[in-house]
């Protein structure tokens, strides 16, 4: 399959992910720029909170499921607004957007979204070489069962996920709305489970990242077109985000949510009113916020501890406005003294859940990987874990700190200052209680706060570029005769529009095409993959001639054997790298050779079903030594070679028959 065979699904993925939030977002009132921002967001809550209600309903989770509960949601949100304009005796106040666009602002806008789209779009098709590629990855394993559970049942609880069991309805969380919105471009497309995680993924960081970027940029400075330009021209030039997303792990639920904090950071700002939309609407962003971190929590619970933390910037600058001149005039004191109650309430439930929202310590045992000093350094320059400085980020960003500290902009140099300590405590502080206290929730892994960095650093970076740009215009503006004026306009976009494509090209530097290479290595199919071979793939599509529906097959996941469920639809009976066999199944996992000679082993196999085995021999995707009785099983008495590719084999216990 070429690339370009996958235009239908892209569309499909594109309307799964952007239609029903966008629907739900008009409904609430928003429009222009804050509408389509928030229509990702909004898709992701209204999916994953979906998928939870039908499956207690014993409803399956499609398509038509997903149209069915987002016309529930909008009319609920619908009726809503009419109760509260019938109350409030006016209009829904909406985004204050400035004046109709004309086409040069829809051209700028246009470009703003297509730079980083094309340009994020290309290098994802360069890692995933082809478009059914898989990550060669140890959480892959989980995340394309995951997604055949729901393909095949229906049943995509968050609640229930974790298991990878659709006949349990046993307490087992996952944060499911990556799955949830996957298995809809899934059903919808009728494509295969990996080319809809590949496509999925792209839209994601090509499309959902620029557009939140932007919403979170406009908070500062308005929906100016240039600032707006240079956000998306630098979207596509942090190595740590979205590339490192698709490559480490893999850890494609953060990818969503990372993706999808800015909006919700920038609808934070709006709502204290310390951003530039002063004309919005409280209400509105009320329930922007609200829906949208529903989603955010069931992409990744870290991601909105993520916001809770950089929440604490704005918070404390709405309440330092809020203090300011109080002395003799009552009204005030009485605000101020709200607003002092406010941060109070906010800070113990951000302490309760801070030290409760996080993972066990057992699951957070990454160490340090640099010293402190040099972590800061990482961090301020935009390049965690040693990776090449991207100097034109870089420098940027330093122009960018200048102008928000002479504008008093203080709130998202906050921000920043709290990312760069996150980073520098995971990646460079001793490990120790302390380190876990402020980097447990994101299981101290350096990795995920590495590709949080660059949700704030591309917010002043974008302040920078867009400074210098604006500079240069005004300069050039007063040098023009008077003759020249009406071109104005036209010239300034041309000039912008062509300043803008330089900074999207020189902010593709080295560290990007390392990290894209990088990258590409886990998602090449050859006969040295890690997780699956070419030749092991070959063998699992062809599966269900020799195995019959209903039927466990026994495997090493380890070896990528597990994945005989996703692409085949034959239950595995080790579904992820990390589950445990239960006792039935130890038995036949440990003793397995000796079936022809052991009653036991025989007895567990009729109980589980399990006459079929894969051997995918001894290479494991992290180079362990997990099960040695489901390797070399050639000529081993008891199982017959049903069907081989290479060095990989399918055979059948007939001893047990």
């Amino acid at each position: 399959m070429s690339w370009m065979q996958t235009i239908p699904t892209i569309i499909v993925g594109l309307l799964v992910l952007f239609l029903p939030g966008a629907l739900l977002a008009r409904t609430m009132g928003a429009r222009g720029l804050t509408l389509w921002s928030a229509s990702a967001p909004l898709t992701v809550s209204v999916a994953s909170v979906g998928a939870i209600l039908l499956q207690m309903l014993n409803i399956r989770w499609s398509v038509v499921s997903m149209v069915l509960i987002t016309l529930i949601f909008t009319a609920a949100t619908a009726g809503l607004r009419v109760l509260w304009l019938r109350r409030a005796s006016g209009s829904w106040p909406r985004p204050e957007v400035g004046r109709l666009p004309g086409v040069l602002r829809s051209a700028a806008y246009l470009l703003a979204i297509g730079i980083p789209a094309a340009i994020i779009s290309v290098r994802f098709t360069r890692i995933f070489g082809g478009p059914e590629h898989i990550s060669q990855t140890y959480d892959n394993v989980f995340h394309l069962n995951a997604l055949r559970v729901i393909a095949d049942s229906g049943r995509a609880s968050s609640l229930t996920l974790a298991s990878l069991d659709a006949s349990s309805n046993r307490l087992s969380f996952y944060p499911a709305a990556w799955h949830d919105v996957v298995a809809l471009v899934v059903d919808a497309g009728g494509t295969s489970i990996p080319l809809a995680v590949n496509v999925t993924n792209m839209i994601i960081a090509a499309v959902v990242w620029p557009l939140t970027a932007m919403f979170l940029v406009a908070t500062l400075t308005g929906r100016r077109p240039v600032p707006m330009m240079v956000t998306g021209a630098l979207a596509a030039g942090f190595s740590s985000f979205p590339y490192l997303m698709v490559d480490f792990g893999v850890l494609y639920p953060t990818l969503l949510a990372i993706a999808l904090l800015p909006f919700c950071l920038g609808a934070v700002v709006e709502l204290l009113g310390i951003g530039r939309d002063r004309h919005a609407s409280t209400i509105l962003y009320v329930g922007l916020l609200g829906v949208a971190s529903i989603g955010l929590t069931l992409a990744h619970p870290s991601t909105t501890m993520t916001l809770i933390a950089f929440a604490v910037a704005p918070l404390l600058v709405w309440f330092a406005k809020r203090s300011l001149h109080v002395r003799g005039q009552e009204h005030r004191i009485r605000k101020a003294l709200i607003a002092f109650a406010a941060v109070l309430a906010y800070g113990a439930v951000a302490w309760l859940l801070w030290t409760k929202v996080r993972p066990s310590e057992a699951a957070s045992f990454w160490p340090p990987v640099t010293t402190l000093p040099r972590a800061i350094g990482e961090a301020l320059t935009s390049a965690p874990q040693s990776r090449d400085v991207p100097w034109l980020i870089f420098a940027l960003t330093i122009v960018g700190i200048v102008i928000l500290c002479v504008q008093r902009r203080l709130w998202i140099l906050g921000c920043f200052l709290i990312s760069l300590g996150f980073y520098a405590v995971v990646a460079g502080y001793p490990a120790g209680p302390t380190r876990s206290f402020w980097t447990g929730v994101w299981y101290n892994d350096a990795y995920r706060l590495a590709a949080l960095l660059p949700i704030t650093a591309l917010v002043i970076s974008a302040i920078g570029g867009s400074w210098l740009i604006e500079s240069f215009l005004q300069a050039a503006q007063r040098r023009l005769a008077p003759a020249r004026r009406p071109a104005l306009r036209a010239i300034s976009f041309a000039v912008s529009a062509l300043l803008v494509l330089a900074v999207a090209a020189l902010a593709q530097g080295r560290s990007i095409s390392t990290e894209q290479a990088k990258a590409a290595q886990s998602y090449s199919s050859t006969d040295a993959s890690p997780l699956l071979s070419s030749d092991e793939e070959a063998l699992l599509r062809r599966i269900d001639q020799h195995v019959p529906a209903g039927s466990v097959v026994v495997g090493n996941p380890w070896t990528g054997a597990s994945l005989v469920y996703a692409y085949s639809g034959r239950d595995a009976m080790l579904p992820a790298i990390s589950s445990s066999p239960s006792p039935s199944e130890r038995v036949i996992v440990s003793r397995l050779k000796a079936v022809a000679k052991d009653p036991e082993v025989c007895e567990m196999i009729a109980r589980e079903n399990s006459f079929y085995v894969l051997d995918f021999g001894p290479k494991e995707v992290h180079q362990g030594k997990h099960y040695p009785a489901l390797t070399s099983l050639a000529g081993t008495p008891g199982l017959r070679l049903l069907d081989s590719q290479g060095a990989a084999g399918l055979y059948e216990v007939v001893a047990c028959r």
